[in-house]
């Protein structure tokens, strides 16, 4: 037989427990909660009265939720006894009240106001992950999953996150950095987990606070006293190259494949930050742009255009994806379901095959390495781009 305090105890100890916490909340058979209670045994109704007092008189005190009562017979008794045999509690108040805990108490009512004032796509993340979000503000909150329905994959467009931030009232910096591991997790809950492997910046398509440094390599000797080195983008836009052609790399772990072509620096590693081609530095320049083929490698050749509009794609072609397609994975997220301004009519529908194909991402780095050669010198050797 359980006393009301061993029950307490166990209660408080599911309340611990994601999963027990979430049937609580959100399960639709959970409550009413009965517990059976356990009845004396015989030996304990003959030998230890004062036990068997004690336990009667402790269940007669109980005034929460319904406490279920059943005649019983022992034989070394004159008379049938009436016995706690179950308890009941209906509502999740009750429940939390049980448990003899103010702590439990608190946090089943901050819980019930919290999935009443939010979305009910984040209701699991509300009730099974408690660490994220016990230290806030109740009003933050709600704040957050109010601005995760808002935001989309790539809706950063280059920006800084805390810009991003400042695009939703009541969304300040130091608001987004307290609350980030939340968001993310809200983001996951709507996107399907594809926030979290790719970071918040990455997947809102944002760049990282504090200077971008791009890693620059000439691909002809002489042009630079360096074989690459790291330079500032504010440096880059700034700083005219000895070269007259320029090919921008999206990802650095393609160094190994790029070619030498003469007159041509190669600079890599800039992902979707690619203000610094607006600078006076490029103007008269031969500029090439080479990306992944998936959708943000799309949007990135977009964002470069916004700057240098008459660049020329490099393996970014629908005939290179097909020819290549059993190379491609999945996308984790796309950067949107419509084409972004600036690409060409063929690069358009690209988009619109990559961000519906099963497998619609093909990474730099597994082209084959002829091709690549093959494709940088003819662009090296060749007239202005052809869409033009």
């Amino acid at each position: 037989m359980k006393n009301p305090e061993e029950i307490a105890k166990d209660l408080r100890r599911k309340w611990q427990s994601a999963d027990h916490r979430e049937a609580f909340l959100l399960g639709e058979d959970a409550l009413p909660l009965r517990i059976n209670i356990g009845k004396p045994s015989p030996d304990t109704f003959r030998n230890d009265p004062a036990k068997l007092r004690a336990h009667l008189s402790a269940w007669r005190n109980v005034s929460i939720g319904h406490v279920h009562w059943e005649s019983v017979r022992y034989q070394s008794g004159a008379e049938p006894l009436d016995i706690p045999v179950a308890w009941e509690l209906s509502t999740l108040d009750e429940l939390a009240f049980a448990t003899a805990d103010s702590d439990t108490v608190a946090s089943a009512q901050r819980l019930k106001r919290l999935i009443a004032a939010v979305d009910v796509q984040f209701h699991r993340v509300i009730v099974r992950r408690l660490s994220l979000h016990e230290a806030q503000a109740e009003d933050d909150v709600v704040a957050m999953a109010w601005l995760a329905t808002r935001l989309e994959p790539g809706c950063g467009m280059g920006r800084p996150l805390r810009a991003v931030g400042a695009d939703h009232p009541g969304v300040d910096t130091k608001f987004l950095e307290r609350n980030q591991p939340l968001l993310k997790a809200f983001l996951d809950a709507r996107f399907e987990g594809q926030c979290s492997p790719q970071g918040l910046t990455q997947f809102l398509g944002c760049v990282e606070e504090g200077e971008h440094w791009l890693l620059v390599v000439p691909l002809d000797e002489d042009l630079l006293p360096f074989a690459r080195q790291r330079v500032r983008a504010t440096d880059l836009a700034k700083t005219a190259l000895p070269a007259p052609n320029i090919l921008v790399v999206e990802n650095e772990k393609c160094v190994h494949q790029l070619p030498r072509l003469e007159g041509t620096v190669a600079i890599l590693g800039a992902g979707l930050n690619l203000e610094w081609l607006a600078g006076a530095a490029f103007d008269g320049k031969r500029i090439a742009y080479w990306g992944d083929l998936d959708s943000w490698g799309m949007a990135m050749l977009a964002r470069a255009r916004t700057w240098r509009p008459g660049l020329t794609a490099l393996l970014m072609d629908e005939a290179t994806f097909q020819s290549l397609k059993e190379r491609a994975v999945v996308e984790p997220a796309i950067a949107g379901p419509d084409a972004p301004a600036n690409l060409f009519p063929p690069e358009e529908s690209l988009y619109r095959v990559l961000v519906t194909a099963e497998r619609g991402r093909l990474e730099q780095e597994y082209l084959p390495v002829d091709r690549v050669h093959r494709a940088l010198r003819e662009w090296r050797n060749s007239a202005p781009n052809p869409y033009e």
